[in-house]
C-alpha cells in the first residue's frame, strides 16, 4: 500500500503495519543458546509507540529448543523516509510539532543509517554506549561488514530501545540484494535479514 497511497492517506492499521511489520521493520528471534533468558523481553512489551506494543502483543509468541531461549525483538531502520513519515502520523514529536521539528524529523540523515532494536529489556546490565556499537554489524554476502559508529540506548521502564548509526560509505545497493543486521552480545544474538529489492519508496530506490 505504500506504493499506492501518500503518508498522509495511510490508516491507522496501515501505520501500524509500516513501523512492524514491512519491508523496514520487522520481528528478528533473540537467541541465547544456553538457554538462559539474558535481556529478554518482560511479559509487557513496551517500545516508543504504543500502536507497535499492539502489534507485537498481537503477534507475541515464543517456543524453545534443547540449548536455545528464543524470544523476538524489533528491529526497524529508523532512517527510512516511510519510517519518519509513520511516526510522526502517529505522534512521536508530540501533539503540536512545529513546522521546523517536522522538517528536521523528516530530513534525509546524509551520514547514517540508523537502526534500532526495541523490546529488549536490560535491567541490571551496565552496557555503555561506546561498547554497545561495537557489537552491531550490517553484513553484505562476500563483502566486510559496516561497523555502527555510535549508539544509544534508551529505557522506558524495564524495555529498552537500542538505536545504532551506520555510515553510508560504503553505500548499501540494490546490486547487494540483501543485508543483514547482526547484533552480537556476550552471550547471545539478534540477527535480521533485509531484502533491499523491496525496500524503495516513493522516487527513491532504495529508502534508507
Amino acid at each position: 500500500f505504500w506504493d499506492k497511497k501518500t503518508a498522509d492517506q495511510w490508516t491507522d492499521k496501515e501505520l501500524v503495519r509500516i513501523v512492524s511489520n514491512s519491508a523496514w521493520s520487522q520481528l528478528a528471534p533473540f537467541t541465547a543458546h544456553d538457554g538462559k533468558n539474558y535481556l529478554l523481553r518482560n511479559s509487557r512489551q513496551t517500545t516508543i509507540c504504543p500502536e507497535v506494543d499492539a502489534a507485537m502483543a498481537a503477534k507475541d509468541g515464543r517456543s524453545s529448543q534443547v540449548g536455545d531461549s528464543i524470544n523476538m525483538v524489533l528491529v526497524r531502520w529508523e532512517s527510512a523516509l516511510p519510517i519518519r513519515q509513520a511516526l510522526l502520523r502517529m505522534g512521536f514529536l508530540g501533539p503540536s510539532p512545529t513546522p521546523e521539528q517536522i522538517q528536521s524529523f523528516l530530513a534525509p540523515n546524509p551520514k547514517h543509517y540508523v537502526v534500532s532494536v526495541s523490546g529488549l529489556s536490560m535491567k541490571g546490565t551496565s552496557f555503555e554506549p561506546e561498547h554497545l556499537a561495537q557489537m552491531a554489524t550490517l553484513r553484505r554476502k562476500d563483502q566486510d561488514p559496516i561497523y555502527a559508529e555510535t549508539s544509544e540506548i534508551l529505557t522506558d521502564g524495564e524495555s529498552t530501545l537500542l538505536r545504532f548509526r551506520f555510515p553510508r560509505n560504503p553505500p548499501l545497493r540494490l546490486q547487494d540484494k540483501k543485508v543483514e543486521f547482526v547484533l552480537n552480545f556476550p552471550r547471545t544474538s539478534v540477527k535480521k535479514s533485509f531484502d533491499l529489492r523491496k525496500m524503495g519508496f516513493g522516487e527513491q530506490a532504495l529508502a534508507l
